[in-house]
């Protein structure tokens, strides 16, 4: 990941955009994505089945 840009998208547009000035750090997506990023979540078409694992 680089750059100062972080934007999802709903194909074919962009959900949302933000800028933070040198880039974004996981730290600052944490910061920013309850007021910023949340909102604009997307859904996934596919529902995977839970996994199992082998209780052996």
């Amino acid at each position: 990941m680089g750059g100062d840009r972080l934007s999802p998208w709903t194909h074919p547009t962009q959900a949302v955009s933000a800028h933070a000035d040198g880039g974004w750090s996981a730290d600052a997506i944490a910061e920013a994505w309850p007021t910023v990023f949340a909102g604009h979540r997307q859904s996934v078409v596919e529902t995977l089945p839970e996994s199992k694992t082998d209780a052996s």
